[in-house]
């Protein structure tokens, strides 16, 4: 009771201090977590089990959660221009990212890992940066919002492959592809079976049951991890399937208010326990490392998406400014590194490069946006 006590503590200090620098709060829990570590001098959590436990249902809490924001008919009310810039820069960020990996002499299964965490802009991030900047009054703002959505969907579906390919490492090179393949197929069967069925199924009970969103939500959730991971699919990838299952039902903005409290509480333990696993030195160790692949993976995925944009009918300008905000990576990277990292599919140190790559890229958009903004107003005083 006293370590889970310290670990939400720590937590909420961490975030705190983060917050008020306006830095990403995720990274202050995260450093919390090494703070009170067993390879860090002081105070530590022994208790590692039950947070592990607790922290699983927070990085599940998670992807439910960014699950439920995408909305099938917001989406399809942008056509397929959110799902070209999406598909364009994130397959940019993984082949960009593999590659580096495999310059710096990685084993296929490491690259392509790699490659899998420069995918997914963090949503969180990257819409509040938008917000904060201004952007929401371009053009194709509202374009960069559905496909910066999109992403954690191309994230999932090129982890889904990952993980077959992973699980038949040794293998031919065929029968990875038909585990994949077929490790993708099963996700699709059931997400559109799910979309035709179990939201009746969640309206009906909570037409005769009010106020159970709560409930029925986390219920079907945990239902639909337990079902994928019967098919060796990661559950992450299972909460995140759950979550889009339920926004074709009109009674999941209900799940969303309701859950986003317990949400917030787990994720606490995801994020410290991160923390947990990670030694000071190894994070320093990589550094050289981790710098040069945040930079990889902020310039790729800006550059593809800033001239889809132009493509799209956006000025250069303005482009470059939207196209910034694919930079932020989050959350999902930190699960796909916490997941393959416990699975033993990779060394420790991809979890400080995955935390690095976290902390790196947020500061990329504040850093960038000034310098964009300065050679506006040269360009306008060299015009007078």
């Amino acid at each position: 009771m006293l370590d889970l006590g310290i670990v939400l503590f720590a937590s909420f200090i961490g975030s705190a201090i983060f917050e008020k620098m306006k830095l990403p709060p995720v990274m202050g829990m995260i450093l919390a977590g090494i703070a009170i570590s067993p390879l860090t001098p002081g105070f530590v959590v022994s208790s590692r089990n039950e947070i592990a436990l607790f922290a699983q249902l927070g990085g599940i809490l998670l992807m439910f959660v960014l699950g439920l924001h995408f909305e099938h008919g917001q989406v399809k009310r942008l056509g397929f221009r959110g799902f070209v810039l999406a598909g364009l820069s994130s397959i940019a960020a993984f082949a960009a990212g593999a590659s580096a990996g495999w310059l710096f002499g990685m084993k296929a299964a490491e690259f392509l890992i790699i490659g899998t965490f420069f995918v997914s802009t963090s949503t969180t991030m990257a819409l509040r940066m938008m917000q904060e900047m201004n952007l929401n009054r371009l053009k194709n703002s509202r374009l960069m919002e559905a496909a910066i959505i999109i992403d954690d969907l191309y994230g999932f579906v090129i982890l889904s492959l990952i993980s077959g390919y992973i699980g038949v490492q040794g293998a031919g090179i065929g029968e990875a592809v038909v585990t994949s393949f077929s490790m993708f197929a099963v996700i699709l069967v059931i997400f559109f079976a799910g979309v035709r069925a179990i939201p009746k199924v969640f309206e009906f009970f909570e037409e005769r049951f009010p106020s159970s969103a709560l409930t029925l939500g986390t219920v079907f959730c945990l239902i639909m991890v337990y079902a994928l991971m019967l098919f060796k699919v990661s559950p992450f990838i299972g909460a995140f399937l759950a979550g889009t299952v339920l926004t074709s039902s009109i009674r999941h903005r209900d799940v969303i208010r309701s859950i986003m409290p317990v949400r917030n509480l787990f994720a606490n333990f995801f994020f410290v326990s991160i923390g947990l696993l990670l030694s000071p030195d190894l994070l320093l160790g990589a550094l050289p490392l981790i710098a040069a692949l945040a930079l990889v993976a902020v310039v790729s995925k800006w550059v593809v998406a800033s001239a889809t944009l132009v493509n799209f009918g956006s000025d250069f300008r303005e482009a470059a400014k939207l196209g910034l905000m694919t930079s932020p990576r989050g959350e999902v990277l930190l699960i796909i590194a916490e997941s393959v990292v416990n699975a033993g599919v990779v060394r420790p140190v991809f979890l400080a490069i995955a935390t690095g790559i976290v902390l790196l890229s947020a500061f990329a958009p504040p850093f960038i946006m000034p310098l964009l903004e300065r050679r506006r107003g040269a360009v306008a005083r060299r015009r007078l």
